[in-house]
């Protein structure tokens, strides 16, 4: 909580429970990656923003099951690895994108980024 500078959070599929008010005055939060295939059950005061600005990435066969679980449900909610702002990181000029491993990569520039963004090492 009042961690203003924060703008994601990743929350591994081993949490059960999220306690009350735990991410309250985290006005910046933009990006939460829940990997529990169940929605945790959470109360109204776990975020304390319009979380209809925040993106909640969740395991492709749970989107519909957070889509209808109290507060999640108010998330904009894809599923993980969806390329939502993907054009914002990278833009599509002069792209290439490749298949590695089963994930897809985009190659620009010489580098390798997921379609998160995120540079590939």
């Amino acid at each position: 909580a009042y961690c203003g500078q924060i703008n994601e959070i990743e929350i591994p599929e081993t949490v059960a429970s999220i306690g009350k008010a735990v991410f309250t005055m985290c006005g910046n939060l933009k990006k939460v990656t829940n990997h529990a295939a169940v929605p945790q059950v959470i109360d109204s005061s776990v975020f304390d923003k319009d979380l209809s600005a925040c993106t909640l990435y969740v395991p492709e066969t749970s989107v519909d099951a957070y889509k209808s679980a109290d507060v999640w449900k108010d998330f904009n909610i894809l599923p993980i690895g969806a390329t939502e702002g993907v054009n914002d990181i990278l833009p599509v000029t002069s792209t290439s994108k490749i298949l590695r491993d089963g994930q897809l990569i985009i190659e620009r520039e010489g580098k390798m980024y997921t379609v998160t963004g995120q540079e590939v090492r």
